[in-house]
């Protein structure tokens, strides 16, 4: 299958997930490689208009709207397939938006919720400004955790897949 990948900000190597424990709770689950499919992204114009996500290319879209998204499956590993995205892969669901500027850029707010209530806030630009996001908060796993997340998005270029556009996330440098 042809897949075409953007780069927006890119870990050049990803390091090895850790075993993490926050006093009792144990947080192996969490990976510090996560891939989240695109399943639920719908854009919002500045008139007020959602659309499908399908009818604006990633990373456009009039300025001045918003990128919305809600409950997108959190996977661990770089997984582009929506089916491989389920059972112990799954480990939460990510939700958040994104406020497109005039240049294209995308100032985004992420909140990921995982299978055991725990929360990771962070923010940052998307869509060709590079840097990390950066750690605003956390509980459970991420009770006063602080750090970066790297974030690459991908998209595929052939038809008939599920998971068109998809990210991935390395939380190696979360503490």
């Amino acid at each position: 299958a042809m897949l075409a990948t953007s780069t927006v900000f890119a870990q050049k190597k990803a390091k090895k997930a850790k075993k993490m424990k926050k006093g009792s709770r144990d947080c192996s689950f969490i990976k510090n490689m996560l891939s989240e499919p695109s399943n639920t992204d719908a854009y919002v114009a500045p008139g007020g208009n959602i659309t499908e996500a399908d009818d604006y290319d990633y990373g456009t879209g009039v300025p001045g709207g918003m990128w919305m998204w809600e409950d997108n499956p959190i996977c661990t590993g770089a997984i582009p397939d929506a089916d491989a995205c389920s059972g112990a892969n799954l480990v939460g669901h990510a939700t958040g938006t994104c406020a497109t500027f005039p240049s294209g850029n995308c100032d985004s707010i992420d909140y990921f919720k995982f299978i055991d209530g725990s929360l990771l806030y962070f923010r940052g630009f998307d869509y060709g400004v590079p840097g990390p996001s950066v750690v605003i908060g956390g509980t459970g796993c991420f009770d006063s955790a602080t750090g970066t997340v790297e974030t690459e998005f991908h998209e595929r270029t052939d038809a008939g897949v599920d998971a068109e556009v998809w990210y991935t996330y390395d939380l190696s440098r979360v503490f």
